[in-house]
C-alpha cells in the first residue's frame, strides 16, 4: 500500500516590522509576508496550551485553535511522511519544472489584488493582517505557494510548490532542462555536416537520435479516477484541479453527464491548439451488449407482480431503471414504433431477440458528427467554452449511450507531471454494461478518488460500496490506492456548527469562538470590505473544525479496511476556491488555502512522481549519455589511422538471436508455471469445486422464494433484513479459492523468478560480447558504451516486468473475486436472469431447478479455467513480443555502434577537415556538459535509490 501523506509539522511565523523584496525587474515590493520556520515539535492540544508562537499580542486567531494547524485537508498527523525528500528549495515552484505547461488560452476571472496603499485607511489593520498570516500558516498555503510576483492580479497555480519527491528536486529539474537543450545543440551542430543528411550514413542515425531526444516528453503517466454520485461536486472538483472553471460538465443534464469516461490529459507538443478532443465509440459487439442491457432493464419491470413478488423499495428501483432505459432508447432513436410500450413489451416467444435485432439494425444507421471514422472522432477548440460545447454535443444528441470514452488534451498544471484525471460514471441508474465498463476502468486506475458531499460522506452507502468494490470482497483482495474527497466543505451553518463543535471537551474552546466574534463585531464597525473578510475568517473557524471531525469519523468507519490508517481523506471547498480567486490578497490567502484544492493538487503530483523520475533519469543517464558516447565513438573511429578490424560482422545479430532465444525460454517457463500451479490444480480439484458450489447453492433453497428471486435480480449480491448481506458469487468461489491461493502465489513468484533469470541470461550475453570486443585494440570506448546499454536493457526489462505483474494480478482478481467483470458472474448471469423471469405457480421449484442445472452441468470451473488460460497465454505472448521488440531496438543500437567502431566513415572525415574540427568541438563540449549533468543529479539519484525508485 502507498505510504500516507506527510504530517503537518509545527509552524512558527516570524513577521518583521517591514520587509523589502525585489522583483525580477528590480522594483521593490513592500508587501509584508510572514517567514515560516518548520519545527518537528508536536502541537499541543486545545486544553494543554498553544504551541504556535504568537507573532504579536494583537494577533488572535493564530492561537485560537492550534489543533487546526494540523488540519490542511491532509491525513492524520500520526502517519509517517508521504513524500521522499524532506525539503524542497523554498523558491522552487512549478514554474521551474521541465516541460512547464504553456499558458492556456483561457483567461481566468479575477481582479487585481489590492495593495496596502489601496486599502481603506479605516481598515482593521492589526488583527486582520495578523490573522491572515496565522491562518495562512495553519493551512500551509505559504508552504506550498511562492508567488514570483507579489502584485500579480490572480492566484497562479504555477507558483505552487511541488511535493517533496526526487523528481521535483530543483537540481534534477535543471539538469533535465539542460539535458534536453544539450540534445538540441548536438542536433543543430550535426545538421551543419553534409554527411548527416545522407540517410545511409552512421552520422545521420546519430542526428536522428539527437532530434528525438530533443523532443523528449516523459511517457510515464498515472491515472486518477474520480467516481461519485450526481450532485456531489465531482465535476466542480475536476474544474478546480484543472483551474478551468467551466470545462467539465456539471450534473445538470441528467444521466448523460456520467455515462462514459472523460479523461483530461496533458497537451503534448504535437497538439497545436489549446484543446484537442478525441472521442472513441463502442465497438459493434459493445453496442450490442449495451442495447441488450437497455432492453433487459426496461422489460424486467413488467416480469414481476408488484403485490406478491417484490418489495416496494426494489420495485421503485426497477421502475427507475426501466424509465431510464426507455428514456435512453428514445433519446437515441427518437419517438418511433420501435420505442413504444407495445413494441418493447412484446411477450411472444422469441420477442426479446427480435426486438434486440431490430434495435441493433437501427443503431447501425445512426448519424455521428462530421469527420467520424472507424469508431473515432476528433476536433479542436481554442477556449474552454468551445471545448465544453463540443463535448456536450455527445450528451445532447443521443450519442452518449454508445460513447466509450472522451479524451480532452489541454494545458493544466496538475496534468503536466503525468497525471491523467478521469471522470468516471457512477454505479447508480446505469445498466450492467455501463457498470462493467466503469468498473473495468476503475480497476485500471493507479489512484481512485471517491467523491462525496461532506454532509453525507460518513453514512453514504455509495461511498462504502465503491470502496468495497475497489478493494474487493474476495479472499485474495489486495488493497489499492484510494482517497475519499469530501466536497462542499464551505457549505456550513455557523450557528449549528458552534453548537456542535464549541464547548468544554469539544474541538473549539468557548473563549476562542468568543474572541472570533469580537473581531467580527469590530470589523463590522469599520467598513463593508473588512466585515466581509472577517466573516470569511469566522466561517473557516468552523469549516476546519468540521473537517477535522469528518476525517476522524471516516478513519474510524473504515478502520477495518484500512487497519494501518492508510486512508487518505481530503476536505475541499470548490465554491470558495473559485469565488475567492477574484477577491483581494487577504481573502485570497485564506480561501485558497482553506479550500484544500492546492493541497489536493499537490497530492496528485506525488502519484506519478516515481514513474516520472524513472523515465527522466533513464533519459539523462542512459539515452542522452549513450548519444554522447556514440558520437565520441564515431569521431574516434573516424579519425584513427587504421579502422578496427572485427573478426565478424554478425556480433549484433548473434546477440539478438541469443536474446530472443532467452525470451522464448522465459515464455515457455511462464506457460509451465501456469499449467503446474493453476490449470492442472483446477483440473485435479474440479469435482471438489463443483461440490462446494453446489452445497452453497443448496443453502439458498431454504429461503423464501421472493428473497431467492430478489438475489437473482441483483446478480447474486443483495441484502435483506432477515438474511443480511450475502454475495452468492463469492460463496460459489470459496471452494476454489481455498485450494488455489497457494497456487496463485507460486505463479507470481515463478514469474518473478523467470524474468530475473532471463535478465541474468541476457546480461551474460552482453558481457560475452563486451569481452570479445575488449580483446581488440582501441575498443575501450565501446566497452563503456556497452555498460550504458546494459542499463538500457535493465530499464526496459523492469518496465515490462511491472506491466506483466499488474496485468497478471488483474486476471487473478477477475478469476477469484466477485465483481461486475468477474469470470464467475460471466458464468452465472444467464442463470440469474432466467430465475428472475420466473413467475406464477411453482416459481420456487423452477428457479431451484434452473440453478441446480447450472451447478451440475454448467461447467462453471472448466469455463473459468479456460478463460484463465486464454487471458494468461495472451498476456505471456504479448510480454514476449514486447520484449523482443524493445531489446531488438537495443541490439540495433549496438549494431550501429559496431559499424561505427569499424571506422566505415573514416575516409569521409579526411575529405572534410572543416567537419572534423566542428565534430571535435561538439564532442568535447558534449562530454563536458554530460559530466556536469550526471554530477548534478547524484543527490536526487541517491534519494531515489533509498526509496527503491531505481
Amino acid at each position: 500500500m502507498r505510504a500516507p501523506l506527510e504530517a503537518t509539522p509545527c509552524i512558527k511565523i516570524d513577521t518583521p516590522a517591514s520587509t523589502q523584496a525585489f522583483s525580477d525587474d528590480g522594483s521593490q515590493d513592500n508587501t509584508i509576508w510572514p517567514s515560516i520556520e518548520i519545527s518537528d515539535s508536536t502541537l499541543a492540544s486545545d486544553e494543554g496550551g498553544d504551541s504556535l508562537q504568537e507573532p504579536s499580542k494583537s494577533a488572535t486567531f493564530g492561537r485560537l485553535f492550534p489543533e487546526l494547524l494540523r488540519d490542511c485537508s491532509l491525513s492524520p498527523p500520526s502517519q509517517p511522511p508521504r513524500f521522499g525528500i524532506s525539503e524542497i528549495n523554498d523558491a522552487f515552484t512549478f514554474r521551474g519544472l521541465y516541460n512547464a505547461t504553456p499558458e492556456p488560452t483561457f483567461t481566468p476571472h479575477g481582479r487585481k489584488f489590492q495593495s496596502s496603499a489601496e486599502t481603506d485607511s479605516e481598515a482593521v489593520q492589526s488583527p486582520s493582517r495578523q490573522f491572515v498570516e496565522d491562518l495562512s500558516a495553519s493551512f500551509r498555503l505559504l508552504d506550498i505557494y511562492a508567488p514570483s510576483d507579489q502584485d500579480r492580479a490572480f492566484y497562479d497555480v504555477k507558483d505552487e510548490k511541488p511535493p517533496s519527491e526526487p523528481y521535483f528536486d530543483p537540481a534534477f529539474q535543471e539538469a533535465l532542462k539542460k539535458g534536453v537543450g544539450l540534445a538540441g545543440k548536438i542536433a543543430a551542430r550535426l545538421e551543419q555536416c553534409e554527411l548527416a543528411h545522407k540517410v545511409d550514413s552512421d552520422l545521420y542515425k546519430l542526428y536522428r537520435s539527437a532530434r528525438e531526444l530533443e523532443s523528449f516528453e516523459s511517457p510515464a503517466t498515472r491515472t486518477i479516477g474520480l467516481v461519485g454520485d450526481s450532485a456531489t461536486g465531482k465535476s466542480s472538483l475536476i474544474n478546480s484541479l484543472l483551474d478551468q472553471p467551466e470545462l467539465a460538465h456539471k450534473g445538470d443534464q441528467g444521466a448523460a453527464v456520467t455515462s462514459f469516461v472523460t479523461e483530461y490529459r496533458h497537451r503534448s507538443k504535437h497538439h497545436k491548439d489549446a484543446f484537442t478532443i478525441e472521442v472513441e465509440y463502442l465497438t459493434e459487439a459493445e453496442i450490442y451488449e449495451e442495447l441488450h442491457e437497455l432492453l433487459w432493464s426496461y422489460r424486467q419491470l413488467f416480469t414481476v407482480d408488484k403485490e406478491q413478488d417484490i418489495n416496494a423499495h426494489d420495485y421503485k428501483t426497477m421502475e427507475r431503471e426501466s424509465t431510464l432505459a426507455l428514456a435512453t432508447l428514445k433519446g437515441v432513436f427518437g419517438d418511433r414504433a420501435e420505442t413504444t410500450y407495445e413494441y418493447l413489451n412484446d411477450a411472444c416467444e422469441g420477442a426479446f431477440d427480435r426486438i434486440l435485432t431490430k434495435l441493433r439494425s437501427l443503431a447501425g444507421s445512426l448519424e455521428w458528427p462530421e469527420g467520424a471514422r472507424d469508431g473515432k472522432w476528433s476536433s479542436t477548440a481554442e477556449t474552454a467554452e468551445q471545448c465544453h460545447e463540443q463535448t456536450g454535443a455527445f450528451m445532447t444528441k443521443g450519442l452518449w449511450p454508445f460513447t466509450k470514452i472522451v479524451r480532452v488534451y489541454l494545458s493544466a498544471q496538475v496534468l503536466k507531471t503525468g497525471v491523467i484525471l478521469a471522470d468516471l460514471p457512477g454505479y447508480r441508474d446505469i445498466n450492467l454494461a455501463r457498470v462493467k465498463a466503469a468498473q473495468r476502468y476503475l480497476f485500471s486506475c493507479d489512484e481512485v478518488f471517491v467523491v462525496a458531499n461532506i454532509n453525507r460522506v460518513v453514512s453514504d452507502e455509495s461511498v462504502h460500496s465503491t470502496v468495497s468494490d475497489y478493494l474487493g470482497r474476495g479472499l485474495n483482495s489486495t488493497k489499492g490506492n484510494l482517497a475519499i474527497i469530501c466536497t462542499h466543505a464551505d457549505n456550513i451553518d455557523e450557528s449549528e456548527a458552534e453548537k456542535t463543535y464549541c464547548g468544554p471537551g469539544k474541538r473549539l474552546a468557548p473563549h476562542k469562538v468568543k474572541s472570533a466574534k469580537q473581531e467580527l463585531n469590530l470589523a463590522r464597525e469599520k467598513n463593508v470590505d473588512e466585515h466581509d473578510k472577517a466573516k470569511v475568517r469566522y466561517k473557516y473557524l468552523f469549516v476546519q473544525a468540521r473537517n477535522a471531525d469528518i476525517r476522524e469519523r471516516l478513519t474510524k468507519a473504515y478502520s477495518k479496511l484500512f487497519p494501518s490508517g492508510g486512508l487518505d481523506i481530503f476536505c475541499v471547498a470548490n465554491k470558495d476556491y473559485q469565488g475567492y480567486l477574484e477577491q483581494g490578497r487577504e481573502a485570497h490567502a485564506l480561501a485558497i488555502a482553506g479550500s484544500g484544492i492546492p493541497h489536493l493538487r499537490r497530492f496528485c503530483h506525488s502519484i506519478p512522481a516515481r514513474a516520472q523520475f524513472r523515465a527522466t533519469n533513464h533519459f539523462l543517464e542512459i539515452q542522452l549519455k549513450g548519444l554522447v558516447q556514440s558520437l565520441e565513438l564515431w569521431l574516434s573511429a573516424g579519425t584513427k589511422n587504421n579502422s578496427l578490424q572485427l573478426p565478424s560482422n554478425n556480433f549484433s545479430e548473434e546477440l539478438r538471436k541469443g536474446i530472443e532465444d532467452s525470451i522464448d525460454l522465459s515464455r515457455a517457463g511462464l506457460g509451465n508455471y501456469l499449467r503446474e500451479q493453476i490449470l492442472q490444480q483446477m483440473r485435479t480439484h474440479k469435482a471438489a469445486f463443483d461440490r462446494a458450489a453446489l452445497d452453497a447453492s443448496y443453502e439458498w433453497t431454504s429461503w423464501h422464494h421472493t428473497s431467492y428471486q430478489a438475489f437473482c435480480r441483483k446478480n447474486g449480491t443483495y441484502c435483506t433484513q432477515a438474511i443480511g448481506s450475502r454475495y452468492w458469487n463469492a460463496e460459489l468461489l470459496m471452494g476454489m479459492n481455498g485450494s488455489m491461493t497457494t497456487g496463485w502465489g507460486l505463479l507470481e513468484d515463478g514469474c518473478d523468478e523467470i524474468i530475473r533469470a532471463s535478465a541474468e541470461t541476457i546480461e551474460a550475453q552482453l558481457h560475452k560480447l563486451t569481452k570479445d570486443i575488449q580483446k581488440l585494440d582501441g575498443s575501450a570506448l565501446f566497452v563503456r558504451i556497452m555498460k550504458t546499454k546494459e542499463g538500457e536493457v535493465e530499464y526496459r526489462l523492469t518496465e515490462e516486468y511491472e506491466s506483466l505483474m499488474k496485468k497478471l494480478r488483474t486476471i487473478r482478481r477477475d478469476a477469484t473475486e466477485d465483481h461486475y467483470n468477474s469470470y464467475i458472474l460471466e458464468q452465472m448471469l444467464s442463470t440469474y436472469r432466467n430465475c428472475a423471469l420466473e413467475s406464477g405457480t411453482e416459481t420456487k421449484r423452477r428457479m431451484h431447478d434452473i440453478m441446480s442445472t447450472q451447478m451440475r452441468y454448467g461447467n462453471i470451473f472448466t469455463n473459468i479455467r479456460r478463460r484463465i488460460q486464454r487471458e494468461m497465454d495472451k498476456l505471456f505472448d504479448e510480454t514476449a513480443s514486447n520484449l523482443k521488440q524493445q531489446l531488438g531496438e537495443v541490439c540495433e543500437q549496438i549494431g550501429n555502434d559496431l559499424t561505427v567502431l569499424r571506422g566505415s566513415e573514416a575516409m569521409v572525415m579526411e575529405e572534410h577537415p572543416e567537419s572534423l574540427i566542428l565534430m571535435e568541438r561538439t564532442v568535447a563540449k558534449a562530454k563536458s556538459r554530460m559530466a556536469e549533468l550526471l554530477k548534478a543529479i547524484e543527490p536526487a539519484q541517491a534519494e531515489a535509490r533509498r526509496l527503491s525508485y531505481i
